[in-house]
């Protein structure tokens, strides 16, 4: 019987309706029910299977795809399939497809992104900590410019939301609507009450590097939820602990002796974490495989050269 390895259990719940699907299609299911399977299991794991639904936080790496023995397809449940797949070029070689869920998160990490600065420019944190202040004044949501770092999916996503505030937004590394100002980066940096980063990791490392963060106008926001390295953290924690800026990012993030409330760090990255997302995300995974393995085509798939050496 052909075998389906699924990791994790948070985009297709054991037992679920996803999980059923496949077996009605005659595959055997190999649940990896854990969030960040080492390279080692992986390995053993993956040998013999012929799809692969990578729904945990692991890292597919040159050495998991050289055991992948008999894989036909992996179904990445996210939109940044290289930062998880980073053996997806030799998965490519070896003809193995590779589709992502691509913009289905984006709803929920524009929330995130949203939530998480007007928490900063209220000062929300600080002003409800055990010993912060009793009062700051801030500043009214429809008095401020926000700055989108990647004008895909997500970044179009917190647009719409931002200026149903009444939050006036500008954007670059995308090609805005006519209700977005398209700008420079530096335009962009000089101008933003709250600068949002949303770039992929093809976009390449350091978005925003230490001379950006360092122009930044004092008493900003600035949200990363793409990935770490998108931006120098080493700058911006130096901004935040000279109580020049606040920060959310969705990734552990510390350092002693920030401006109490200053700094809202993940404890891993979650900010595409709801059950409706999750619930679509696993439904439309499950379908890429099934279309992969059984057509070898999807309308998610983003290497379709894997079809030259098949």
């Amino acid at each position: 019987m052909p075998r389906i390895l699924i990791t994790d259990s948070l985009f297709l719940p054991i037992g679920g309706p996803d999980e059923e699907r496949l077996k009605a299609e005659g595959y055997e299911i190999d649940r990896l029910d854990v969030p960040r399977a080492d390279e080692e299991t992986l390995i053993q794991h993956i040998s013999g299977a012929d799809g692969y639904i990578l729904g945990g936080i692991e890292s597919v790496t040159d050495k998991v795809i050289h055991a992948a023995d008999t894989l036909k397809a992996i179904a990445f449940t996210g939109s940044g399939y290289a930062e998880f797949i980073p053996g997806w070029r030799l998965a490519t070689s070896k003809g193995i497809a590779i589709s992502a869920a691509r913009g289905e998160n984006a709803d929920a990490v524009a929330e995130w992104s949203l939530v998480s600065a007007l928490m900063l420019v209220r000062n929300i944190p600080a002003l409800t900590a055990p010993g912060g202040p009793d009062f700051s004044i801030t500043r009214d949501f429809n008095s401020l410019t926000l700055g989108i770092v990647g004008y895909g999916a997500i970044g179009q996503a917190l647009a719409r939301k931002a200026k149903a505030l009444g939050i006036h937004v500008i954007a670059t590394e995308g090609k805005p609507s006519d209700e977005v100002t398209s700008v420079s980066l530096n335009e962009l940096v000089e101008q933003s009450d709250i600068i949002s980063v949303h770039v992929s990791r093809h976009r390449g490392k350091t978005a925003l590097d230490a001379t950006a963060i360092k122009s930044i106008k004092p008493g900003s926001v600035l949200v990363n939820a793409a990935f770490e390295e998108a931006i120098d953290n080493d700058a911006l924690l130096q901004r935040v602990a000279d109580g020049e800026l606040r920060a959310a990012v969705d990734y552990p993030l510390q350092a002693d002796d920030l401006p109490l409330g200053a700094l809202l760090a993940s404890n891993a990255q979650t900010a595409f974490n709801t059950a409706e997302t999750n619930a679509r995300v696993g439904a439309r995974a499950t379908t890429s495989l099934l279309n992969l393995l059984n057509s070898g085509d999807d309308a998610d798939l983003v290497n379709p050269e894997y079809r030259n050496n098949r």
